[in-house]
C-alpha cells in the first residue's frame, strides 16, 4: 500500500514537471515578446508631442498587456507551488514506504510461490 502511494506521488509529480516544461515552451516566450512590447510604449508614452488619443490608445495597450502578464506569471507560480507541493508530498510518501520497510520482519515479506504451494499440499 505505501509502494503504490509512492507511485502515484511519483507519476503526479512527473505530471507537475511536463507541465512546467509545456508552460516553458508556449508561454516563456510570450512573457519575453509582451516584455519588450512593454518597455516599446514606455519608451512611446515618453515623448512629448504625443496627441492625447494615442497616449490613450497606448496606455490601454499598456494596461492589457500588463493584464496578459500577470495572467501569465500567475499560472507559472501556480505550477511552481503545485510542484513544490507534490515535491513534498512525494517525500513524505517516502519517508512512510521506508518506514513500512524497515518495520517488516523476514516472516512479513512475501513467500515465493512455490513455498506457498508446498504449504497448501499440507
Amino acid at each position: 500500500m505505501a509502494r503504490n502511494g509512492s507511485i502515484t506521488a511519483e507519476v503526479a509529480l512527473e505530471k507537475s514537471h511536463h507541465e512546467m516544461d509545456v508552460w516553458k515552451q508556449t508561454k516563456a516566450v510570450d512573457i519575453e515578446f509582451y516584455d519588450i512590447l512593454r518597455k516599446d510604449i514606455t519608451a512611446s508614452l515618453k515623448q512629448q508631442d504625443l496627441a492625447e488619443y494615442e497616449r490613450n490608445n497606448l496606455v490601454a495597450e499598456k494596461k492589457s498587456l500588463d493584464d496578459m502578464l500577470a495572467v501569465i506569471r500567475t499560472e507559472k507560480k501556480t505550477i511552481e507551488s503545485n510542484i513544490k507541493s507534490k515535491r513534498e508530498a512525494l517525500k513524505m510518501v517516502k519517508k512512510r514506504y521506508k518506514d513500512v520497510r524497515e518495520k517488516k520482519t523476514k516472516i512479513d515479506r512475501p513467500v515465493r510461490a512455490e513455498v506457498i504451494l508446498i504449504l497448501e499440499k499440507y
